[in-house]
């Protein structure tokens, strides 16, 4: 316990930190908004309207700047705790192509099947869904659009999430308590009921997938599908599947029997620890060479908190 408390302080601060970067662009973002509306010179809404209307507009852009801007943060962190920036994003362990393979598609028909699961709640919950979903689903799908949720904030979720914060827990707590509290703090950060609990679902199996895998790519992966299905929809016309309810339930039908085998596969399947490189023959010090500086590099590396226990 004495060990847990430090080590939920320490995931906290991650992701304390990430949400203090959403706010500030954020709020640099309602600056120019503000600045637009008295430059233009509009007379026709109020400057309260206008600031909320620009910051949907532009929401694609405040996501993405965030992201990369999150990113660098925790990597500066990382470097400033001298630790190297791949092993504590938890990007070293490589994962078997068939599950890399395999990630993208389960992404993809699992938000399939959650929209559907969410078409079927009281229609209280489901406008309170699409209320908090409203900013994101009105803009425009473009290529700084894709860029934004399919890559950059599905990514950064992943190495915050999966990354720093269930790996500092999983140090000092029981495996299954970290993975349960990450997907807790996951879901807690995104807004309205119905969002936080799928968040909090979603958040849980990518816990589970990461330690299976032994890798993050897979959730990495995943995480971009899920969040891809969202782009693709927007591209198609207004009430696309309404107007085809057989291929609706087709799709559905796929979407079904794809979580089962792909969810199978990558979460009943545990990939097989290499087995360890054979010890190299020792060299007659009469014939030793000197280390060249490219091979001592990697040997005067600190410790990553892998290695050390520490944080």
């Amino acid at each position: 316990m004495k060990r847990s408390i430090p080590a939920l302080g320490r995931a906290a601060l991650y992701i304390l930190l990430y949400v203090a970067v959403q706010l500030l662009v954020s709020t640099v973002f309602v600056v120019l908004g503000a600045i637009s509306y008295f430059i233009s010179g509009v007379t026709s809404t109020d400057i309260l309207t206008y600031i909320l209307q620009y910051s949907a507009e532009t929401v694609a852009i405040n996501l993405l700047l965030s992201s990369v801007i999150a990113l660098a943060a925790f990597a500066l962190v990382v470097r400033v705790r001298r630790n190297r920036i791949r092993a504590r994003f938890s990007l070293v362990a490589p994962a078997e192509r068939s599950s890399l393979v395999a990630a993208v598609p389960l992404g993809l028909a699992a938000n399939l099947l959650v929209s559907f699961v969410i078409g079927l709640l009281p229609t209280p919950l489901v406008e309170s869904y699409g209320d908090a979903s409203a900013v994101l689903t009105a803009t425009e799908p473009n290529m700084i659009y894709f860029l934004a949720t399919v890559l950059f904030a599905p990514f950064l979720e992943e190495i915050l999430f999966r990354g720093l914060v269930q790996s500092t827990l999983k140090r000092s707590m029981k495996l299954e308590f970290a993975v349960l509290l990450q997907a807790v703090f996951f879901g807690l950060i995104h807004t309205g009921l119905v969002w936080i609990i799928y968040a909090f679902i979603l958040g849980l199996a990518l816990g589970i997938l990461r330690e299976n895998q032994r890798s993050l790519w897979p959730c990495v992966l995943l995480h971009c599908g899920f969040n891809l299905t969202n782009f693709l929809l927007m591209l198609l016309p207004y009430d696309f599947f309404g107007a085809r309810p057989l291929l609706y339930v087709l799709v559905l039908m796929v979407s079904t029997v794809l979580c089962i085998l792909l969810g199978y596969g990558l979460f009943i399947h545990t990939p097989a620890i290499p087995a360890a490189a054979p010890a190299a023959t020792p060299i007659m010090p009469e014939t030793a060479d000197f280390p060249t500086p490219e091979a001592s590099t990697e040997a005067d590396e600190p410790q990553t908190d892998d290695q050390n226990g520490g944080n």
